[in-house]
């Protein structure tokens, strides 16, 4: 994303569908690098360690058993972290959509 506002760009994006909810039920977030939402629900790093893998530059998968498997990766403007952006995939829908039942 080009500099500028951040919270716009998310805000048009969701207009044109393509943040939100996906086919497998997964749910999209973005938060600040100190953990406060720009786009959705802010998780805690302790029970999703790839928030914080994603903070540092990384992509990053973690599991949080009753919650379901997060996807993580960073979103930069330049050379900065700008803020994280999520998918979670509820347990629930692990099992249902993708057939995985332990992991």
């Amino acid at each position: 994303m080009l500099p500028g506002d951040i919270k716009t760009g998310f805000t048009a994006a969701r207009e044109k569908s393509q943040l939100g909810d996906d086919a497998y039920g997964g749910r999209i977030s973005a938060q600040r690098v100190d953990g406060t939402p720009l786009y959705g629900e802010a998780y805690r790093t302790d029970e999703f360690p790839c928030i914080d893998s994603a903070v540092h530059g990384e992509s990053a998968i973690s599991y949080c058993p009753g919650k379901g498997l997060m996807f993580c990766v960073p979103a930069f403007r330049e050379k900065n972290i700008a803020y994280v952006v999520c998918r979670l995939y509820p347990e629930d829908v692990l099992c249902e959509r993708f057939g995985v039942v332990s992991y």
